[in-house]
């Protein structure tokens, strides 16, 4: 069967956000123990779009290895979802360009970008084709009129906004990026924990820090953001 045929279809409802993080009202601070977050969306609509977008990917880690499968849909929610929300804020604000997003797999957190910045142009690249053809399938289902997805990234360099998360460590990530982006180009690291995370490579000036806190038990995790001389 082709991957059109088996692809699952759009689900009638999505499934609601966990009800610990709903804020009452503006400004949306959810107090957590000791630590305080924030409700990471807009509006309920982004919210509900990117409970869409779990569904999508959840039916489809049946089929392919997306993210793990010991993982329950409600850690998926916080550990990836939230993640790549609070991810591509930080990213969107460092910069008015387009967003290229390496090693998207399965879309975190470049599709996430996507869905909750819909006038910003994403570029996804993923060398394995499923997962290629998952992300084609998402962007069509989630109707995104705003992502371009490829199978790697071509020889050239890319300018704008570059995301790699989980798929180089730090110094593998500076010095692919050195190769791959334009001066005046930006590059997001990602860390766990508080971690001020500084420039491993001459070519990169350190722009911004930010630390932010994921519910429960995934607790605070870092960006951080470096221009390219």
């Amino acid at each position: 069967k082709s991957w059109e045929r088996e692809s699952p279809k759009i689900w009638p409802r999505p499934q609601p956000f966990p009800e610990l993080l709903r804020p009452p009202s503006p400004p949306f601070f959810i107090t957590l123990g000791s630590m305080e977050t924030t409700y990471p969306f807009d509006s309920p609509e982004q919210e509900k779009r990117c409970a869409h977008f779990l569904d999508f990917l959840m039916e489809w880690n049946e089929k392919i290895n997306l993210v793990s499968r010991k993982m329950p849909k409600e850690s998926v929610w916080v550990s990836q979802v939230l993640d790549s929300v609070h991810i591509s804020r930080f990213a969107l604000k460092q910069s008015s360009s387009a967003i290229h997003d390496v090693g998207s797999g399965g879309g975190f957190p470049g599709l996430v970008a996507a869905i909750i910045a819909p006038e910003r142009l994403v570029h996804l690249y993923e060398k394995v084709q499923k997962k290629a053809n998952f992300l084609r399938e998402a962007v069509e289902a989630l109707s995104l009129k705003n992502v371009r997805v490829h199978e790697g990234l071509h020889d050239g360099r890319v300018a704008g906004i570059l995301t790699a998360r989980a798929v180089f460590p730090k110094d593998e990530l500076f010095a692919f990026a050195h190769r791959i982006l334009q001066p005046k180009s930006i590059l997001i690291v990602c860390v766990g924990g508080k971690e001020e995370v500084e420039s491993l490579n001459p070519s990169f000036v350190a722009k911004e820090n930010s630390t932010y806190v994921l519910p429960g038990e995934f607790g605070s995790r870092s960006a951080a953001s470096f221009l390219k001389k």
